[in-house]
């Protein structure tokens, strides 16, 4: 070592004697001081945080009994749920999910389990197999530890006394989005809730072709038989082919029009979400055994928990896959920026105890992992790294300078503290603001990664400057040059560029797209900015106005459009059954009516009459796009026709409504003597309260809304004023939470925005700064939104929070930049200097953060799942933009706003 490195190595050998410069900041001075002083103590405290977050989210069956009993009364709950279901999406406040309990506290759940069979149906072999296997699922017997548990509680299915919401509105079919849900006081049913047998099983009801209500009439009335229990002979089979495919509660309910296709349809107990894709998984490997395509018994699985279940298995399975992928990107990154282990695991370790501390949070507060929240891993791990290679970048510069590990660490985080903690906070603000969604699983999205992008600019600052206070000689990819470190250090300490610093391509990059040349001789001396360069400028400004204006036009064809389905592979098996069922059996999604009679109940002819018509009017109704969507329709309606065509021997004229209530009474009080469980799937026990369900085609949520809005008229037109009807069930649910999502953006967006914009202003110390801080923080967003707009993106649950997000990481640069020029400002009086100054201290760690993100989230685009493709997309192109509309659209702003005034004599 010579003479003048040494001076380097012992000039701040006590660092107590060490005072901070107007550069740093006196509390992130003394906080670096006492973490580096104290490496042991800081090391056991991460450590300590890291192994409370894993016993926190552990699964159960990995923790010991009694550390899973600690963790359970600790929490209160059993720890980190996944549920990745739609109803997860739901807002519990509104009124439609009251209904929606409601009707299953009365009918039990209105999803299915739906076995889908193709083959020629009608032939003994074909019928044999769905015999045996609709047997088998009959006695289903799985172990679950949840049985009968509800949504948003821990206790069982409600029961009888439970109130129905009431409102004050009269009929109401409460599809129109804003309307109010619920019915008049006094819509209370005294019959028996579901779900309210001494014994509980798991599987409620089976139903196929075998067991399918069949009424026929006998000398002493009616009964109530099974289709196909026993089997028919092979030499009737052509006879029972025609009833069946002439029987309109069985074609479009349980049998394709064609007679190719069948279903069994499962209605299982209450239980958590976990346990019904366990459930879901057990009837699979069940039904797939009897799976023999050469034969002509093809099986499939459909219906709402095996969407549920394929989204979750292929969430979680493309996200591990994906954050790998993510994480071996970055870790190139790292090493070809910074060429040492130190720069490379210590800020893979800091993001990873981040993620950790997000999901533990999650734990504590009871917010499950949902579809949304699925990809927080990757987003904490993107965030988290910006600020470590910022730190990074620094250190390395003030350990070539001062080649103490220490001290360097210590100025680090003394110079970076205050845009590393902004940048921080603006970004939480950005996931803060989904807070005034009306969507919990948003809501909570935004509370975690909030948390998450705090805990990893705390260990960035805490944890980080400990590990690099033990490096012993690594430039981290700098240059071994003493000379170069004392060009360095000039340029460190001036605004100005030396004549002879050696530039590598990123510098040269960074002078190139920015032109933070211009106005400076290479001698450091200002000078007037040439014709050429003011061209150049006002160029830039005009180019980025242009394309905004254009993006604005394009942001205008956005439009919402949600279906998790369309996420999924086209050759993914669930998407197939889905398509298939709704080619050929009416519909894989259900509407639910529930509707409340008068003083007569379902014993009102004059409400039994408006019901027919209602549902009339919507088999009726014809989609525009997609053309008929109603596959099938039951109701106690269907019951009466029936019971009426019994009691007339069958006469196919007969099967019609009665003309009279007492005849009605009559009908209804016959059925209920002969098949009590087949009436109390449609009415309660007192026929107080009825339901009717519509098989639909799956579409899109907001393709719905055609339909929501037929339905109300014909409610409007054919339901009497005593009688109300509300509509219900997972589909239209989800019709009432996307109509929310664009309300949703803008708050969430403006809140963000306006908070974003008064912490720049105290940041930055003045109004002026301040508001222009923000143009080149919106410039991306609009950019984006055109983007979107332009190629057919479109608004849903997935990229509903797109927005927020882009301006949080859109902020993270711009921070950077214009701390540093505010500072250099304050101290020349010059802005073409500062802009230079900041640019050369801040612009690489921006080019390198922001590639970090670019790429780490372009990875997500080899996804086989669209919404992750998506999201990795928008996200990976809004932080490429945010930097460059920084390095090229940011000085250019700068320098119009902030005139050189000291050299305004100087001339060309």
């Amino acid at each position: 070592m010579n003479k003048s490195e040494g001076c380097f190595m012992n000039k701040f050998s006590n660092l107590r004697e060490y005072e901070p410069s107007s550069h740093h900041n006196r509390f992130f001075f003394q906080w670096a001081t006492w973490s580096v002083n104290h490496p042991l103590l800081v090391i056991a405290l991460s450590g300590l945080i890291t192994l409370t977050s894993i016993f926190l989210i552990a699964p159960a069956n990995i923790l010991s009994t009694q550390l899973a009993e600690i963790r359970q009364s600790i929490l209160g709950h059993s720890g980190l749920v996944i549920d990745t279901s739609v109803d997860a999406f739901s807002d519990p406040s509104n009124n439609s999910v009251e209904l929606l309990e409601r009707y299953r506290d009365l009918f039990g759940r209105d999803d299915y389990f739906m076995v889908l069979i193709e083959g020629d149906v009608f032939t003994m072999p074909y019928l044999e197999k769905l015999t045996k296997l609709h047997r088998e699922l009959e006695g289903l017997n799985v172990d679950i530890s949840t049985l009968g548990e509800r949504r948003g509680s821990k206790g069982k299915a409600s029961n009888s006394d439970s109130k129905i919401p009431q409102e004050q509105s009269q009929t109401n079919a409460a599809f129109a989005l804003d309307d109010h849900l619920g019915f008049e006081e006094g819509f209370e049913s005294e019959g028996d809730g579901w779900g309210e047998d001494d014994e509980t099983t798991v599987i409620e009801e089976v139903t196929s072709l075998i067991n399918a209500r069949r009424t026929r009439g006998t000398e002493d009335g009616i009964a109530i038989e099974k289709w196909l229990d026993p089997l028919p002979k092979a030499t009737e089979l052509e006879t029972y082919k025609k009833l069946i495919l002439n029987d309109n509660t069985l074609v479009g309910q349980m049998i394709g029009k064609r007679g190719r296709h069948s279903l069994i349809l499962l209605r299982a107990n209450f239980m958590s979400e976990d346990d019904t894709i366990l459930v879901n998984q057990k009837i699979t490997e069940m039904a797939m055994a009897y799976h023999d395509p050469k034969s002509g018994f093809t099986i499939r699985i459909s219906g709402m928990p095996e969407l549920n279940g394929t989204l979750k298995n292929s969430l979680l399975g493309t996200l591990r896959v994906l954050l790998a992928l993510s994480i071996l990107l970055m870790l190139g990154m790292l090493t070809y920026q910074f060429r040492h282990i130190i720069g490379v695991i210590p800020p893979i370790i800091v993001v990873g105890m981040a993620a950790l501390n997000t999901f533990a949070s999650m734990s504590v507060f009871g917010m499950p992992v949902t579809m949304l929240s699925n990809i927080l891993p990757a987003f904490i791990i993107c965030v988290g790294i910006g600020d470590s290679v910022h730190l990074l970048s620094v250190y390395r510069d003030q350990f070539k300078q001062h080649r103490n590990p220490k001290l360097a660490a210590i100025e680090t985080v003394a110079m970076t503290g205050t845009p590393v903690l902004f940048t921080s906070i603006t970004t939480m603000v950005g996931l803060l603001s989904f807070r005034l969604a009306s969507i919990p699983a948003i809501q909570e999205m935004g509370t975690a990664g909030a948390i998450g992008v705090a805990a990893a600019c705390f260990h960035s600052l805490f944890f980080l400057p400990v590990i690099l206070s033990f490096n012993k000689k690594s430039l981290l990819g700098l240059k071994d040059d003493l000379k170069q470190t004392q060009a360095n250090e000039h340029a460190l300490h001036s605004t100005a560029i030396p004549k002879k610093l050696t530039l590598d391509w990123l510098d040269r990059f960074i002078a190139f797209i920015s032109d933070s040349q211009a106005g400076i001789e290479e001698q450091g001396k200002a000078r007037a900015e040439s014709t050429t360069e003011r061209k150049r400028r006002l160029s830039t400004l005009w180019i980025g106005a242009t394309i905004t204006v254009i993006a604005i036009f394009g942001a205008s064809k956005l439009r919402v459009w949600h279906s998790p389905l369309a996420w999924l592979p086209e050759d993914q098996p669930a998407k197939i059954a889905f398509d298939i069922t709704d080619r050929e059996i009416g519909g894989s999604a259900n509407l639910q009516l529930l509707i409340q009679g008068g003083e007569r109940g379902m014993k009102d002819l004059e409400l039994i009459k408006g019901i027919e018509k209602l549902k009339t009017h919507i088999m009726d109704y014809v989609h525009p796009q997609e053309g008929d969507i109603i596959g099938n329709s039951i109701n106690v309606n269907d019951i009466i026709k029936e019971t009426r065509r019994a009691l007339k021997g069958g006469d196919e004229t007969e099967y019609r409504l009665p003309e009279s209530n007492e005849e009605l009474s009559q009908l209804l009080f016959l059925f209920e003597n002969s098949g009590p469980e087949q009436l109390r799937k449609l009415a309660t026990n007192d026929l107080s309260i009825s339901q009717m369900t519509i098989r639909l085609k799956w579409l899109e949520a907001t393709a719905y809304r055609g339909l929501t809005e037929h339905v109300q008229e014909g409610i409007d037109q054919y339901i009497p004023q005593h009688a109300q009807v509300s509509a219900t069930g997972t589909v239209y649910t989800l019709v009432s939470t996307v109509g929310a999502l664009l309300m949703d953006l803008v708050k969430s967006f403006g809140s963000a925005l306006i908070i974003i914009t008064l912490i720049m202003i105290f940041m930055l110390k003045g109004l002026k700064l301040g508001f222009l801080s923000m143009i080149p923080n919106l410039i991306p967003i609009v950019w984006l939104m055109g983007f979107m707009g332009f190629v057919g993106i479109t608004i849903d649950m997935n990229n509903i929070l797109i927005a927020s997000i882009a301006i949080g990481l859109a902020v993270d640069d711009t921070i950077h930049l214009l701390h540093h020029f505010r500072v250099h400002y304050e101290e020349s009086g010059d802005s073409f200097q500062a802009i230079s100054a900041s640019l050369n201290h801040a612009g690489r760690a921006m080019v390198t953060t922001s590639s970090i993100l670019t790429l780490g989230f372009f990875a997500y685009i080899f996804s086989d799942m669209k919404n992750i493709q998506i999201f990795g997309l928008l996200i990976g192109l809004s932080a490429a933009m945010a930097m460059l509309i920084d390095l090229i659209f940011g000085p250019a702003l700068l320098k119009t706003c902030y005139p050189r005034s000291t050299v305004a004599n100087l001339k060309d």
